[in-house]
């Protein structure tokens, strides 16, 4: 290749002298081509004293570096990988990924002192949100301050006393030849590191097939695959550099492993979890990873930052009653989804409290209270206190609740919980209650809950009376929007809460089954998808936890395609 290449980076101290490394390495396979190194100034270095969360969008390191390429203004362009965006320029490549220098992060500070020799209340330089999270989620005890600059001007400020230790990547400081002032290296079990970090990115345009040719034999295969994984963890998750997002893959020739880390920037959560396997099989671990942190709560953390909308224009149908529609219908719209609300049934107060009034009255010669709904526990309670009676007699129960959520509302009364199954399945309530014979046991339930729980109580010895201590009725809130999604069969799924619920969908759609369309069907559990397939209905997915939350988890999981 007889022409000068003009490689574009910062201006930084740190970004020349990582080009030039970079330059080196090309250079080995093709010494007879110039290269001449042009500085370009970024977002990020014309405001070096604005926090990073200020800035609007990512690529503030790199945008107008891009830009010169796309313009041909420079050749090939010197990138940390940790400051490119997962998505680039769809005329833009990544023509190599040089070998990693070292991942890790690492404490300077004064008199040595490592991470847990530092004094309580010790002031500590950072400002990667990432950083933030996992320190202050192993030391609550230390002061996070504001740290930016480059990384002389941060090694300064610790030196001029403005803090009493930083933390900053390791590549750099290597780099930069002051390896000696490195007080600790922080282990990945502790802090796990920004995905890409210690690995430079050279870019270049997509169809310069000579460059992308010449780039290729400076590519590190290994560091490639490492950091592919740790950026499809973050692609997948949605974030950028202002989310507490972590990622680090390890590899040799027969094993590899991913760890990653979601978590709020106060670090009072922190999500991780880890993924090993073999090198050949590691393709798509990055990706597996992203989900298993959000069904084990991520999602609940990155929605608040409005960028994760993993089920951006998907439709759902909610066919459950009201009130459940309303509360999946909010968390799918903060997920991306277009939730259509259509539900089939309406809880109301039953038409005659008598009976309800006579068991209220009674409540105290019972040994237990079980309660088969959030709802239940809702009429029921607030009828009690309605009357005047009050909840002490209720509280010298044991009480039964048959999942988190109706758990959750008694626990909210005041109520103590005895009992709450892992699964809402009539044997393993009934098996998991434990010894109720001779003992007297009121069910507190809709009008139309099915007779197989007070059965399965009784076969046990109890004595069961049953109250109705609501009414679920059909609902006349079918929509003309869901109407419109079910004729034009742009639904990605369909959500049944209870076989009641399917009852009610089938009575809307007049038993017409094909109106589902191509739409996947998820069901809350068992029984709801029995009640399901009883009635004709493929149902694709059920959810292993029982709950509203275990609705979404399942549909995340199947959106981003399982792990």
């Amino acid at each position: 290749m007889e022409r000068e290449v003009v490689v574009g980076t910062r201006g930084s101290k740190l970004s020349v002298i990582q080009t030039e490394q970079a330059v080196e390495k090309i250079r080995r396979h093709f010494p007879e081509v110039k290269f001449r190194i042009q500085t370009i100034k970024t977002e990020g270095d014309k405001k070096p004293d604005t926090p990073l969360g200020d800035f609007a969008g990512d690529g503030i390191f790199t945008k107008e570096i891009e830009k010169a390429l796309l313009s041909e203004r420079i050749d090939i362009a010197v990138h940390s990988l940790k400051d490119l965006p997962t998505k680039i320029h769809p005329k833009l490549t990544i023509g190599a990924i040089l070998e990693r220098e070292d991942a890790r992060d690492v404490l300077i500070s004064h008199g040595n002192l490592k991470l847990d020799e530092l004094p309580k209340g010790a002031t500590v330089g950072t400002e990667s949100p990432r950083r933030i999270a996992q320190l202050l989620a192993y030391r609550k005890d230390i002061r996070i301050a504001p740290l930016r600059g480059n990384v002389d001007t941060r090694i300064g400020k610790l030196d001029n006393g403005e803090y009493d230790a930083i933390v900053i990547a390791a590549a750099g400081v290597i780099r930069l030849g002051l390896a000696e002032r490195i007080t600790q290296y922080l282990p990945v079990e502790l802090l796990i590191p920004a995905p890409g970090q210690g690995a430079l990115a050279i870019e270049t345009r997509a169809g310069e097939s000579e460059l992308n040719l010449m780039l290729s034999e400076a590519d590190h295969h290994k560091t490639r695959i490492e950091v592919t994984e740790e950026r499809s963890f973050l692609s997948s998750l949605g974030g950028g550099c202002v989310v507490p997002i972590a990622a680090y893959a390890s590899s040799n020739r027969n094993a590899a492993n991913i760890s990653g880390m979601v978590g709020d920037e106060l670090g009072r959560r922190i999500i991780r979890d880890e993924i090993s396997t073999s090198t050949d099989e590691f393709s798509g671990s990055g990706k597996r990873l992203a989900g298993r942190l959000l069904v084990c709560g991520a999602y609940k953390i990155l929605e608040g930052e409005m960028l994760y909308t993993p089920l951006l224009k998907r439709k759902v149908l909610l066919t459950s009653q009201e009130n459940l529609a309303e509360k999946l219908s909010h968390e799918f719209r903060e997920l991306g989804a277009e939730p259509i609300m259509m539900p089939s049934l309406k809880v109301t107060p039953v038409s005659d409290f008598s009976g309800l009034d006579q068991a209220i009255s009674l409540i105290g010669q019972y040994d237990w209270a079980v309660f088969t709904s959030a709802n239940g526990v809702r009429f029921v309670l607030d009828r009690m206190i309605g009357r005047g009676t009050g909840l002490s007699a209720l509280k010298r129960l044991k009480v039964a609740a048959v999942g988190p959520a109706t758990a959750k509302s008694l626990s909210e009364y005041g109520i103590t919980v005895s009992y709450v199954p892992r699964n809402y399945l009539t044997a393993e309530i009934a098996k998991g209650i434990g010894d109720v014979e001779g003992k007297k046991m009121i069910l507190l339930r809709s009008n139309i809950s099915d007779s197989e729980l007070p059965r399965a109580l009784e076969e046990k010895g109890a004595k069961v009376t049953q109250v109705d201590a609501y009414m679920t009725l059909p609902s006349d809130l079918g929509t003309n929007h869901a109407a419109e999604a079910l004729r034009s069969r742009t639904l990605s799924y369909v959500v049944f809460t209870s076989a009641s619920s399917v009852l009610g969908t089938m009575n809307i759609m007049k038993g017409d089954k094909g109106a589902l369309g191509g739409a996947k069907v998820v069901c809350i559990g068992p029984k709801t998808a029995k009640a399901a397939e009883d009635n004709g209905v493929h149902v694709d997915i059920v959810a292993e936890e029982h709950t509203a939350e275990g609705i979404i988890k399942a549909i995340l999981i199947d959106d981003i395609g399982g792990f």
